[in-house]
């Protein structure tokens, strides 16, 4: 006896929203209504219903001339996702630890397991998806009408969007270093992206000041501190006070230089003295050349 109608269309759901996240053929085309019809031994009507179904969801827009297609990744979708997702990603993060009842947090530790579990494995698609899971459930942790709409179509994006970076880190450049920058707006959200860093499989960060904040070198020292613990990776400074309004100078490099991961700067100074200042007093801390026309200096 075969599958029942509704088992059928859980399938196609199913289906469908794997080959979404995971950037398929499908991911860029229409979706082929009597191909999937035919494959999965449904009649249109349920189909409709499917298709109008995951269109809540944000994975496929319905035109009334074109059928269903699959929703854009464009340079609008990126600007729309890293404009919303900070904001929305914290407001679900608080709203999951104030609701977090056991048996959630028991269901958040078995999704943890089946994530780490992933990470080994050497499919992408594997690694995506499970990633996917984890974060879909602190959504549902979090237990806001409101706002779980808006999460769930950003974890659409963020899925979509690290596939292709999983790509490139794994098949195309697997023997580069893969350093991710943690430069953003406010010190949480530079520690969210130290971690996601390391979660990520990245071999170092790239750690500047955090821009229009003016910090003291204490206050520098500190932010560059709390990020070394969130990443726990080899760290390379990015010194440019010309357009950050701070110089990481003598006091802060007393601070963080002794930390085993501090091991390189990418120096965009400008000032041909500091350069020397860093070989001689920072012999242990590789410097990377920032300006253009002190290219000759830096290797002299």
């Amino acid at each position: 006896m075969g599958a029942s109608p509704s088992s059928r269309k859980s399938a196609l759901l199913e289906a469908l929203r794997t080959l979404i996240l995971i950037l398929t053929a499908m991911s860029v085309s229409d979706l082929a209504k009597a191909c999937l019809s035919t494959e999965f031994d449904l009649s249109r009507t349920p189909l409709r219903e499917a298709l109008r179904e995951i269109a809540g969801h944000g994975y496929v827009e319905l035109t009334p001339s074109r059928g269903a297609r699959v929703v854009e990744m464009s340079h609008t979708t990126l600007r729309d996702f890293f404009l919303a997702a900070l904001m929305v990603y914290g407001a679900i993060l608080r709203l999951a630890a104030i609701h977090a009842l056991p048996g959630r947090i028991d269901a958040f530790k078995h999704e943890q397991i089946e994530f780490r579990a992933a990470l080994t494995s050497s499919d992408v698609a594997t690694k995506a998806l499970a990633d996917n899971r984890f974060h879909a459930i602190r959504g549902d942790m979090a237990g806001n009408t409101s706002l779980r709409p808006s999460f769930h179509r950003l974890l659409i994006d963020y899925t979509r969007i690290s596939m292709p970076l999983s790509h490139v880190t794994q098949r195309w450049l697997p023997s580069l270093p893969k350093i991710i920058g943690t430069g953003t707006m406010r010190a949480p959200d530079s520690f969210a992206l130290a971690t996601g860093a390391r979660e990520m499989g990245a071999d170092a960060i790239l750690l500047g000041t955090l821009p229009y904040s003016v910090p003291t070198k204490r206050e520098n020292a500190l932010s560059a501190l709390a990020n070394d613990r969130a990443a726990n990776l080899p760290v390379m400074l990015y010194n440019y006070p010309g357009r950050m309004g701070v110089n990481m100078g003598g006091e802060f490099l007393d601070r963080v230089g002794r930390l085993r991961n501090i091991c390189a700067i990418k120096e965009n100074s400008g000032d041909i003295i500091r350069v020397h200042l860093l070989a001689r007093d920072y012999p242990h801390i590789q410097m990377s050349c920032g300006m253009d026309d002190q290219t000759l200096e830096f290797f002299a």
